[in-house]
């Protein structure tokens, strides 16, 4: 099954699917959507060591908010967002 596309068509077609795809990338990078995230290990209730706070958003950021601290023993590691 061929499917014909006229040049006019395609004119209005091409314009719809940028303007598409342009609004669909800059939905995924808004700023409200992001924070300034890092992993942090406690000991006894005391920073031992952080990794550098750096900017995450999106699918990351869910993944990082859903994540739960990890205990062992008087050791507990975390992700920390602003």
């Amino acid at each position: 099954m061929k499917i014909k596309i006229s040049a006019g068509s395609l004119k209005v077609l091409v314009p719809i699917l940028f303007a598409a795809a342009v609004t669909l990338f800059l939905k995924s990078c808004e700023l409200e959507d992001s924070m300034m995230c890092r992993k942090a290990t406690y000991v006894n209730g005391e920073l031992e060591s952080a990794t550098e706070w750096e900017k995450y958003y999106g699918l990351r950021l869910e993944q990082i908010l859903d994540e739960q601290d990890v205990t062992i023993g008087n050791r507990t590691t975390r992700w920390e967002c602003r």
